[in-house]
């Protein structure tokens, strides 16, 4: 007689971005949970030898463990909300391992902070949850790289409509989708937009500047959904959604698209990790090429599906001037019909100052530090930031000063 293994093993990941403690831990699961407990739920478990009380997840459960000693119990089962999806979890995994991080300091991204009363009504409402089906059609995954026209086609911008046709086929065959954007303000046209089209009520605002409760509930529907179409930025590539048919990136050229915080991750490589673990599409759109993107291309790891469209005209001015020649042109021509507004990216700052008499550089009185005019147009010291407002060269006691 062949007797039954007890399936009573958590694996857990703690919360902590300590580096050593980056690894599953095994636990006990007490008998009052063992109907409930499932992977990718939150729970508390004791540790350290103060037997202080630590946060995490439980990735697998199993009947056996590696470690010798005696197994801790899990303290509390938080929740029944399976909130640390298998896929975003092995997505997770991979990022911290590329980046040198710890599975902790990713997590912080992809699973919002929990609001309990978002949470509550949830789990009544979803009893349980749409199980990850594979995409009916078995087809090849595509990467592409398209160059977009800088224009408006009747009030919206054309790479606005090339992401909502590509939104469109891909929601034909049931598939969700992942838009990733620079910014809110990206993301603002991009949903004014798809409000007004079919694609409107499986749209899922994923932007990270909602409220809490907000943003931990179209956290939750990325669970409960079929298919889903999320418009964000950094934090969307980590959305739980089901069927995932294509990840699209505008702009991957743009600095937003890194993480400023540990992990360091830009959106473009945890978009081609998940998408090489879920064998997705993912689509990189722009009105220029990254560099990064062009080495791709070159490397035949992504396909060019630039559309033909008329090249924009193109301006070349002097940037070693103040005020260049098409810029002195246009200010000249506009004199004549009126006054003219010059507007500037910031105030400007002079460099260097030297003494209107003898052209000397001008020494601070203080320290013998160089002179120079801030942006608040306070002569003042580059190394002593001492004030010079009465200003006498050394050379020829000469009081005015004279900016480079």
């Amino acid at each position: 007689m062949v007797e039954s293994k007890v399936v009573n093993i958590a694996q857990v990941c703690i919360e902590s971005p300590l580096p050593q403690l980056d690894h599953l831990f095994d636990y006990l699961i007490p008998e009052e949970f063992l109907s409930r407990i499932s992977p990718g739920m939150r729970v508390r478990i004791p540790f350290g030898r103060g037997k202080s009380v630590a946060s995490g997840f439980i990735v697998s459960i199993s009947d056996s463990s590696d470690f010798k000693g005696a197994l801790g119990l899990i303290s509390e089962l938080v929740s029944e909300a399976r909130v640390l999806d298998p896929d975003i979890y092995k997505l997770a995994r991979a990022v911290a391992d590329r980046q040198a991080s710890t599975l902790s300091d990713v997590l912080r991204t992809a699973v919002p902070d929990r609001s309990v009363a978002v949470e509550k009504r949830w789990l009544d409402d979803n009893h349980t949850l749409v199980p990850q089906v594979a995409p009916l059609v078995t087809r090849s995954a595509v990467r592409t790289s398209m160059i977009v026209e800088p224009g408006v086609l009747d009030g919206t911008p054309v790479w606005v409509t090339e992401i909502i046709n590509l939104l469109l086929l891909e929601s034909t065959m049931d598939n969700s989708s992942i838009v990733i954007v620079p910014d809110f303000r990206d993301q603002a046209v991009l949903l004014r937009a798809l409000a007004e089209t079919t694609l409107a009520d499986i749209v899922i605002d994923y932007s990270s500047d909602q409220a809490k409760s907000k943003r931990y509930l179209n956290f939750l529907n990325c669970l409960s959904s079929s298919k889903t179409i999320v418009i964000g930025s950094r934090s969307a590539v980590y959305a739980p959604v089901r069927n995932l048919g294509q990840i699209i990136l505008w702009d991957d050229g743009d600095p937003s698209h890194q993480e400023s915080m540990s992990p360091y991750m830009h959106s473009r490589e945890a978009s081609l990790l998940r998408q090489e673990q879920q064998n997705c599409d993912i689509h990189f759109l722009g009105h220029v090429r990254s560099t990064e993107m062009t080495r791709f291309l070159l490397l035949g790891f992504v396909s060019d599906s630039m559309n033909s469209f008329k090249a924009p005209n193109l301006l070349i001015t002097e940037s070693e001037i103040r005020v260049d020649t098409e810029a002195w042109r246009a200010i000249r021509e506009g004199l004549l019909s009126g006054s003219v507004l010059v507007q500037v990216a910031n105030r400007g700052d002079a460099s260097s100052a030297y003494c209107a008499t003898c052209s000397k550089a001008a020494r601070c009185r203080v320290c013998n530090g160089p002179l120079w005019i801030n942006s608040g147009n306070h002569i003042s010291c580059r190394w002593c930031n001492a004030s010079n407002l009465a200003f006498r060269c050394g050379e020829c006691a000469g009081s005015k000063i004279k900016f480079g």
